[in-house]
């Protein structure tokens, strides 16, 4: 271990090397740690680092914010989605903050920049019953790396901005972001400004699904599925086979 340290909200215990943030927190649930909500493990390197679906995370040592925290939302299974939109936004806001970066959100909770992406999101959840007892929220953000693997399509905010960042200070500043989004807000705000990082950056009129343009009030976009309201009448669609209309 490097350094623990205790910010104002949450408390942050940094690795050199584990085999992934998100199995050590993971562990320290599973024997019974008491770990406070928002806590962060962060570590320079990731052995094991993983995306979803069980694709692996590459980053070089000590260039990246790699990092996990845990809350206790107590809401029911089927609204897990709310998680991971919050997630996203939070990392997609941050970088547009922080750095001028315009990040937008690639379903579910991949985030690019300029067709690249620079952050993903891996959200394990534990359930007890039908409500959600604990979430671990795993994001992989790169900041300083500068070459990556051709067939990734990755970038990072260096390659992007010219310039170096402290990852630590990202950590610190997204976990406060998604602290502030997931207290204040409810679930209808937080879709708005998913919404409208979705894809491409605005108001969305509709959307284009095999060519066809629908044109309605998104009103969702959980579980694999787009709502959408067309006079008077909600439609679903397969959200991976949808483009936004502006």
């Amino acid at each position: 271990m490097k350094r623990s340290a205790i910010h104002s909200d949450f408390f942050i215990c940094k690795f050199h090397t584990v085999s992934s943030t998100q199995e050590v927190m993971r562990k320290l649930l599973k024997d019974g740690v008491k770990v406070p909500e928002f806590a962060v493990i962060s570590s320079d390197f990731q052995s094991r680092g993983k995306g979803r679906l069980s694709r692996t995370w590459h980053s070089e040592s000590g260039q990246n914010a790699l990092f996990s925290f845990v809350i206790y939302p107590g809401i029911d299974a089927p609204q897990a989605y709310v998680l991971y939109q919050t997630a996203a936004v939070a990392v997609a806001e941050v970088l547009h903050e922080k750095t001028g970066l315009e990040a937008l959100i690639k379903y579910p909770n991949d985030i690019l920049v300029k067709g690249k992406k620079i952050a993903g999101i891996l959200i394990d959840t534990q359930l007890k019953g039908q409500k959600i007892r604990n979430v671990v929220v795993g994001i992989g953000l790169n900041v300083n790396q500068t070459g990556f693997p051709a067939l990734l399509g990755a970038t990072s905010v260096k390659l992007e901005t010219g310039n170096s960042y402290v990852p630590e200070e990202l950590i610190v500043t997204v976990v406060k972001k998604f602290q502030d989004l997931y207290l204040r807000f409810d679930e209808n705000e937080i879709m708005s400004r998913y919404l409208y990082l979705w894809h491409r950056k605005g108001l969305k009129k509709g959307i284009v699904i095999d060519n066809l343009t629908v044109r309605g009030k998104i009103i969702g976009i959980a579980n694999d599925t787009l709502s959408i309201r067309v006079a008077g009448s909600r439609r679903n669609y397969p959200v991976r086979k949808v483009k936004p209309l502006l």
